[in-house]
């Protein structure tokens, strides 16, 4: 009987606390052992410890199912959209490329642009989903820039989702993306992401700081968390 126990486990553990080596006496010992009362109570005692421990059994099975539902992410434990677990990446400073990402109406490829943040997450289960999330700045310094970015799963060449940003020079601009992508393994996988340009003769800068004077304060990393959430 899972936790809370049923009466009939209660009135059990109640009578195995009043069991006690002492003379028995149907008066005032009634759950004595000694001077015949194992005669009368030993039989019962063995019952009332089988009870309890069938019971307490019981409910360590359903706890250690609960625990593993739950890690798993299963109906009844989290709503849809809920976070089973994440992982959380960021750049330590600014930086700049040139390296370009060409909108050409296909999805770019991992060998385009440069590698920006990467994570890696081990799932529970692929009826789940990975929620990724990016936030940081850029800046386009003397001439407009259209920025890109590009993310991949795994040994996935192609991307599974792009955000550009238009970025107005002498401006810091922030960045924020977020999407969600099918689980398809339940061992390692990892998340990366490139930043590049459209076109040729440009450069995106990240991680505005002072050094740019258009944004005071510290370094804003650009960063990166990889949740695995429940779908459904």
């Amino acid at each position: 009987m899972p936790y809370p126990f049923d009466t009939a486990t209660t009135n059990a553990i109640a009578r195995l606390a009043q069991y006690n080596s002492n003379n028995y006496d149907a008066t005032s010992n009634a759950k004595g052992l000694a001077q015949g009362g194992h005669r009368i109570n030993f039989v019962p005692s063995l019952q009332d410890v089988g009870i309890t421990a069938n019971s307490i059994a019981a409910a360590a099975a359903s706890a250690s199912s609960s625990a593993a539902t739950f890690a798993a992410g299963a109906p009844g434990q989290l709503g849809v959209g809920s976070v089973v677990q994440s992982v959380y990446t960021a750049t330590t400073g600014g930086g700049q490329t040139s390296v370009t990402i060409p909108l050409s109406g296909s999805a770019p490829g991992v060998t385009q642009g440069a590698l920006l943040l990467s994570a890696s997450i081990t799932p529970r289960t692929t009826t789940n989903k990975f929620r990724v999330r990016v936030s940081g700045t850029c800046f386009a310094y003397q001439q407009d820039v259209v920025s890109v970015l590009a993310f991949f799963l795994n040994e996935g060449t192609t991307a599974i989702s792009t955000t550009v940003n238009y970025l107005e020079a002498s401006r810091v601009h922030n960045v924020h993306t977020e999407f969600q992508v099918s689980v398809p393994r339940t061992t390692l996988n990892t998340i990366k992401m490139n930043i590049g340009v459209h076109d040729v003769d440009r450069t995106v800068y990240w991680g505005a700081g002072n050094l740019n004077e258009y944004h005071f304060g510290n370094t804003i990393p650009f960063s990166m968390v990889v949740e695995e959430i429940f779908a459904t």
